[in-house]
C-alpha cells in the first residue's frame, strides 16, 4: 500500500493530459531519454543514489508504535530504504504516468509493490525457508546489469521522437529506423555476451542452477539480436508477432513525396496514401470511389503494428486498391517543410476524425463516400484476428458504396423516366 500510493498520487497530478502532445514533446522526450540513461548507470553500478540517513531513522524509530500504525512505518521504511535499487524501474513507471497513461503505470506499480511484499508476507508464514533461501552475490549484479542494458534500449526510443520533434519536416534524421534497430542489436549481443561472462572477470564461485539459468537467458539474448538481424533483410519474418513488435516499437521509415493528383503523399507496400483529406476526396469524386482513410501517428506503435502486419496483407491490399486512399496524422504531420500547412492538416485531421467517428482512437480507419461525408464503415484499433476483421470491415464498406451507387443511379432512371 505504501509503496502504490506513490503511483497513485503522480498519476493523479499528471492524469489524462493532452497524451498526442505530451507524449511527443521533445523536450519531454529528451528529458526521459537523460532520465532512462541515468536510471541505466544506476543499475549498472557507476553511482548510486542515498536516501538521507535522518530520514530513515526518523521512520525507523516510529516502527516501535506497534499495531497498524507500526506495520505503516516499517513499510515505509523498506520503500525508503530499498530506493536504491527500485527508483530506476519506478521512475520509469512515473515517465509513463507523466505522459499521461493511467491504467498500466497504477498496475505496474501494484504489481513491483506486491513482488516486494510476498516474500516477506510467505516467510513470516514459513519461517523455516529462510535457511534455503540464496545468498545475495554476482548473479544478483547480472541481473541489475541486464535491466540497465534494457533500460538503454528504451533511451533510443526516447532519443528517437525527440529526433522526429527537432528534425526538419518531422523525419527522422539521426535516429533513424535502421539506426535503431542496429541499437539494439547491440545492446542484446552485449547483453548476452556479459551473461556468458565473456566480457567481465567472475565474481567467485557460482552455483550450477544459477550458471545454467545464467546460459539459458543470454542464448534469448543473443537468438533476439540475430532475429533481429534477419529482420532488418527478409521481406516477411516467419514469427510475424514478434517481428511487427519489434519493427514498430522502431521509429517509422517515411518517404514523402508530392504527385498532381493527390498532392503530398506517403506510401506503403507500393500503394500512396494522400496527406491531405481534400485532395483526396477531390480525387475519390473525379474517379466515384469511395475513400480510405487510415487516421494514424507518426509515433503510434499500434499503426505501424498494422502497417507491418495487416495491411501488407495480399487480400487486404486487393481492396485497398479498388478505394481511393488517405492517412491522415493527428500528432505531427511527416515530411512537410511548410510549418504552418502541416500544423493546419494536424488540426483538421483530429477535427474531422472526431467528427466522423468521435473518437481519438489510433490507429482507427474509416470508408467514407466519395465526397467524405458519409461514413460507410469503420474499424477501430489493432486487429487480432490476423486480418479477418479488418477484411469484413473493407468488404462492408465497399458493398455500402456499390448499394449507394446502384440506388443513385436508379433515382437518376426514375427521373429521366418521367
Amino acid at each position: 500500500g505504501a509503496f502504490t500510493i506513490l503511483g497513485l498520487a503522480v498519476t493523479a497530478v499528471f492524469g489524462p493530459a493532452s497524451l498526442n502532445t505530451l507524449a511527443n514533446n521533445k523536450w519531454l522526450n529528451l528529458f526521459f531519454a537523460a532520465l532512462f540513461l541515468v536510471f541505466s548507470v544506476m543499475l549498472m553500478g557507476v553511482f548510486e543514489v542515498r536516501i538521507p540517513s535522518s530520514l530513515l531513522t526518523w521512520t525507523s524509530k516510529r516502527e516501535s508504535t506497534g499495531g497498524i500504525v507500526g506495520v505503516v512505518f516499517m513499510a515505509l521504511t523498506f520503500t525508503l530504504v530499498s530506493f536504491t535499487c527500485t527508483f530506476a524501474f519506478v521512475g520509469s513507471l512515473l515517465a509513463w504516468a507523466a505522459k499521461g497513461q493511467v491504467f498500466w503505470p497504477v498496475v505496474g506499480m501494484l504489481a513491483f509493490s506486491s513482488a516486494f511484499a510476498s516474500p516477506f508476507f510467505v516467510l513470516a508464514m514459513f519461517p523455516s525457508m529462510l535457511k534455503r533461501l540464496p545468498k545475495s552475490g554476482g548473479w544478483m549484479n547480472d541481473v541489475k546489469v541486464t535491466m540497465g542494458i534494457i533500460e538503454l534500449a528504451l533511451v533510443a526510443k526516447f532519443l528517437s521522437v525527440a529526433d522526429i520533434g527537432f528534425s526538419v519536416g518531422n523525419i527522422p534524421v539521426y535516429i533513424t529506423y535502421k539506426l535503431f534497430l542496429v541499437s539494439w542489436i547491440v545492446l542484446s549481443a552485449v547483453t548476452g555476451l556479459y551473461l556468458l561472462g565473456l566480457l567481465t572477470k567472475p565474481m567467485g564461485p557460482v552455483s550450477s542452477n544459477v550458471k545454467a539459468m545464467k546460459n539459458i537467458f543470454a542464448l534469448m539474448f543473443l537468438a533476439f539480436a540475430g532475429y533481429i538481424t534477419a529482420g532488418m533483410f527478409v521481406h516477411k519474418m516467419p514469427l510475424t508477432g514478434i517481428w511487427n513488435n519489434v519493427a514498430a516499437f522502431a521509429p517509422p521509415d517515411i518517404i514523402v513525396r508530392k504527385t498532381d493528383t493527390l498532392g503530398f503523399v506517403i506510401s506503403h507496400h507500393e500503394l500512396d496514401y494522400a496527406l491531405e483529406f481534400d485532395r483526396a476526396t477531390a480525387a475519390a469524386e473525379s474517379e466515384q470511389r469511395p475513400l480510405f482513410i487510415d487516421f494514424t501517428g507518426v509515433n503510434c506503435v499500434n499503426c505501424r503494428k498494422m502497417e507491418r502486419s495487416v495491411l501488407v496483407d495480399d487480400s487486404v491490399l486487393e481492396r485497398l486498391h479498388q478505394l481511393v486512399r488517405a492517412q491522415l496524422f493527428t500528432d505531427i504531420v511527416p515530411g512537410i517543410v511548410d510549418e504552418e500547412l502541416a500544423e493546419h492538416l494536424k488540426i483538421s485531421n483530429q477535427e474531422l476524425q472526431s467528427k466522423l467517428l468521435d473518437s481519438s482512437t489510433l490507429p482507427f480507419y474509416a470508408i467514407v463516400s466519395a465526397d467524405g461525408k458519409e461514413l460507410l464503415s469503420s474499424f477501430e484499433g489493432l486487429d487480432d484476428s490476423g486480418g479477418e476483421n479488418f477484411l469484413k470491415f473493407l468488404d462492408a464498406g465497399l458493398k455500402k458504396w456499390e448499394a449507394k451507387k446502384q440506388t443513385s443511379v436508379a433515382a437518376r432512371d426514375t427521373v429521366l423516366a418521367d
